[in-house]
Order: structure tokens, then sequence, then C-alpha cells
């Protein structure tokens, strides 16, 4: 088995490289700490690429959707730190093979390696489980919302996004207040803290 571990923490790579290889030393395992490593690798075909959330350098919905369209029978699991119900939910959307918490035990991630290895479809374990479940009460964002989301985290005016989207500046006012309200946010800052913790 041919294996890609993409992470932007060195000790990370080390240690579940580590584990991996002494627990399976017949499987071949690369690494990439960031994008231009990770395109390299890429460029040639992986039986498993294991992804974590969040890097600097790397839009891990856009690696999914790449990684789908490149190599379609590669599998792709998340190991990751993250916990929010609306990331995992949107993981789940991306169609990943599977999630594995970093606060789980290796013992969990080495069975879901080795249930992926042997054709399985791993088994979710129970939290995720319950956060996804949990991730179904939040609200839904349309694709422009989501637009207008992304361009206030980037600290564009009112003004700078209505010319980016060719839209006027009271569609984005309305946009705005729409957003205040489904996330229950009481300004600006508070609306991207919480879109975040949803997933969006």
């Amino acid at each position: 088995m041919k294996i890609l571990i993409v992470d932007d923490h060195e000790i990370v790579i080390f240690g579940v490289k580590r584990y991996i290889q002494e627990s399976y030393p017949d499987y071949v395992v690369h690494t990439a700490k960031n994008l231009t490593e990770m395109k390299s690798e890429l460029r040639e075909e992986h039986d498993l690429v294991i992804l974590d959330v969040g890097y600097e350098d790397i839009d891990v919905f856009e690696t999914i959707e790449s990684i789908h369209n490149l190599w379609p029978d590669t599998k792709i699991l998340i190991y990751t730190m993250h916990e929010e119900a609306g990331i995992l939910r949107r993981l789940v959307e991306a169609s990943v093979d599977a999630i594995v918490l970093k606060s789980s035990s290796m013992d969990i991630f080495l069975k879901t390696l080795q249930a992926i290895a042997s054709g399985e479809e791993p088994e979710m374990n129970d939290k995720v489980k319950d956060l996804v479940k949990k991730s179904l009460k939040l609200p839904h964002l349309t694709a422009t919302e989501r637009n207008v989301l992304n361009l206030i985290r980037s600290g564009l005016s009112s003004c700078e996004m209505a010319s980016r989207l060719n839209v006027s500046e009271n569609t984005i006012e309305i946009h705005r207040r729409h957003l205040l309200s489904k996330l229950n946010a009481r300004n600006v800052a508070d609306l991207v803290v919480k879109a975040t913790r949803a997933g969006w």
C-alpha cells in the first residue's frame, strides 16, 4: 500500500509515519508538509492520502476534490484535531473515506487504516457520528451567502464586495443581514467565529 501523509507539523508526520511503518512494514509511506510538496507527490497515484484540516497554504476541500478528479481510486483519510461539527459535516459531504480525530487512540487510527487497506468501509467513530448528527441542525448557507462570507473574511467593504460580485451595495447588505440572522451573530467578528465553527 502506498500512502501519502500531508501535515504541516513535522512531529505529526514523524509520529504517524513511524506508527504505520512499525505496524505495517510493507507499506510505502511518503510525506508532504506544504502545498508544493503535496503537488509533487500527487503527480503519482497513491492508494491512500492522509489529510488534516486547516493548513496555512492548502485548502483541504479543494484538495479532496482534486484528488477525486485526478485519482478516483485513491482513498482519503482525514486525521484532524478539528472537532467542529460543521467542518466534519462538510468532510462527509465531500465523500472522504474516513475521519479519525487526533484525540482518538492510535489503535482506532490503525484499525481504520487496516479497514481501508482491506477494501472495507471503515466504521465511523461514535464521537464523529454524534458531531455530524449535531451538524444537521446547523443553518444552511446559499452559494451566494458563502461567497459574501468569504469576502467578509477577506476584509472587503460592502462597496468592494458589490463591485466584485457585480451586484448593488444594497444586495450585499441584505446578504450580511441574512448571515448575521442565520448564525445568530451580534457583529461581523462574531459572525466569522460562528461561521468557522459551523464549517463555513
